[in-house]
């Protein structure tokens, strides 16, 4: 719970000012009998930033999803089961200048979203720039 806070922390404070932020969230793995509490407590630092788009991914975190809806999160914010969904919602969504934000327990394979992401981004800007 720790390092995702403070990785939200650094999304804001290293984000451009006319940015969006993305936070693209897995499940946090291993935190025993309170780990519901710890993802629900992560709305917390997401309300506080003002972070306008989050992406949740896994089973844990669909309780994070229900706790910025309980708390009015004004973003958009959605779960997926599967990484791969996910990414092609960030894709879909992301603009020239976002700011973007993939993490999550290892054992989530979090670096997929991110591989997956580059390579269909990478597509799109190869015919973009194409006459």
């Amino acid at each position: 719970p720790t390092s995702i806070s403070v990785a939200l922390d650094l999304l804001t404070e290293r984000c451009p000012k006319k940015a969006r932020r993305w936070a693209c969230l897995g499940d946090m793995l291993e935190l025993g009998p309170d780990e519901e509490s710890f993802h629900r407590e992560l709305a917390r630092s997401i309300l506080h930033h003002g972070i306008e788009h989050v992406l949740l991914y896994g089973p844990r975190m669909k309780a994070l999803l229900d706790e910025l809806k309980k708390r009015g999160f004004q973003g958009f914010a959605q779960h997926f089961d599967f990484c791969e969904e996910l990414a092609r919602e960030l894709l879909s969504g992301v603009r020239h200048r976002d700011v973007i934000l993939v993490k999550g327990s290892r054992g989530m394979k979090m670096e997929e979203v991110w591989k997956s992401f580059q390579t269909h981004w990478q597509s799109h800007l190869n015919k973009a720039s194409k006459p």
